[in-house]
């Protein structure tokens, strides 16, 4: 079960038509903000889990420092421990969230750090962690860490119409998506008008595990990230928006 909540937290979702009003290769469907922080309160099996936050924030030099930060109720914390701090570094490469780096660690006793440092000129991926040692991965443009594939999908909707990769430190995995329809979510940060995505493992021929995740953005100017979910045989793990702050120019 430990792994199973980390996954959906470092796992990414796209759908084409989610923001309905950019096309590949314009400008983003909406901003990205100069700075931004957003706090989730995370369920499980409809009980109180932990939380979660995610900031992110343009740098001096041009390029996005996006940071995620888990933290798990001590009653959980008997079952699983989703406690760990996530960074991602990109760039803005005309409809790419270009990745320059991503790492991984868990809090506590087993820390279990993992890094992925990009390549674009040689296209590859070169992942390090404590048990697998280094390892390069030969990467398309269309290739993203967990978090920085959400905010691509978030800001360019339709480059993501074809599969893409993920690469996490762990492993890589190619994900396609799957339009789940419009919804209405009532979050402690307000009632949001959404439409929802799930990922799908296209490497897995298990049909039991090919339905992984799923992501509700907000049909506003924003397209915020309003609902994470993570379906699994231990019940759902779900991240909902609890607090936003932005802004959008210096």
């Amino acid at each position: 079960m430990a792994n199973l909540f980390k996954y959906f937290l470092t796992t990414g979702l796209a759908f084409t038509m989610l923001m309905g009003g950019a096309a590949a290769g314009q400008t983003a469907s909406t901003q990205l903000p100069v700075y931004e922080q957003l706090e989730y309160q995370v369920s499980w099996n409809g009980l109180p889990a932990g939380t979660l936050q995610q900031t992110l924030k343009r740098q001096p030099n041009g390029t996005y420092l996006l940071t995620v930060t888990a933290n798990t109720n001590r009653a959980v914390n008997i079952f699983y421990r989703l406690d760990s701090d996530q960074t991602s570094l990109f760039r803005l490469t005309g409809d790419r969230l270009q990745v320059l780096r991503y790492t991984h660690q868990n809090k506590g006793s087993e820390p279990f750090p993992r890094e992925v440092r990009f390549d674009w000129e040689q296209m590859q991926a070169h992942m390090k962690n404590e048990k697998d040692g280094s390892k390069d991965v030969a990467i398309t443009r269309d290739t993203y860490d967990p978090n920085t594939l959400i905010q691509q999908i978030r800001f360019f909707p339709a480059s993501v119409k074809d599969p893409f990769m993920v690469v996490d430190g762990k492993s890589n995995k190619r994900l396609q998506i799957k339009d789940l329809g419009v919804n209405r979510i009532h979050t402690s940060a307000g009632e949001f008008a959404v439409r929802c995505v799930e990922q799908v493992d296209v490497q897995q021929d298990n049909p039991d595990k090919k339905r992984v995740a799923s992501i509700c953005y907000s049909q506003d100017e924003r397209h915020l990230p309003v609902e994470l979910r993570f379906h699994s045989k231990y019940g759902d793990f779900v991240a909902r928006l609890k607090s936003i702050q932005t802004q959008t120019s210096t």
